[in-house]
């Protein structure tokens, strides 16, 4: 009888261990979720909106900064109204968030099940630095969304954190 109560225990617990580092992050009407496991520290900031131009279209953008140290951004570009959400067309979307003079390179990557892009950015003198964009309202081409997530945490684990993002 001890042991089955000590397994029910276990099993009660480790439910609650096991999404220990994951997080709902309230970006705008969007709510994201993101597993922070792999953030250094998961101090959560959140910025209020800020309207800005794109192009020929006005944005509003909703902000989080998470970690003590930047170490991820994520970002809601809402547009006043649809794009092309093509890989070309979103990039711009993320230039801001990289430091001018840095090295490049971009390839397909799926988040939560929609097309968007890995942005791959180097510099001779500091740890890589990653960068997701997709549209989550953009599966037929068009959107009026774009989400840029930036991360800085080291290794592969920007792309295990990459993969965790689930807009609810």
């Amino acid at each position: 009888m001890l042991a089955a109560c000590m397994f029910l225990v276990c099993v009660i617990l480790s439910m609650f261990c096991c999404d220990a580092g994951a997080e709902t992050v309230t970006l705008g009407p969007l709510s994201i979720y993101i597993d922070m496991s792999c953030v250094p520290d998961p101090y959560v900031v959140t910025r209020g909106e800020i309207e800005e131009m794109h192009e020929s279209f006005n944005c509003t953008v909703y902000s989080t900064t998470i970690g003590h140290a930047n170490d991820v951004i994520l970002e809601l570009h809402r547009l006043d109204r649809e794009m092309n959400v093509s890989v070309e067309r979103m990039i711009p979307f993320a230039e801001h968030l990289l430091p001018r003079g840095w090295s490049t390179e971009h390839g397909d990557f799926e988040v939560d099940g929609h097309e968007g892009v890995l942005i791959n950015a180097t510099d001779l003198y500091y740890p890589k630095m990653r960068l997701i964009c997709f549209s989550p309202d953009g599966d037929d081409g068009w959107g009026c969304e774009i989400i840029v997530a930036r991360s800085t945490v080291w290794g592969n684990r920007s792309i295990d954190l990459f993969r965790s993002i689930r807009v609810l």
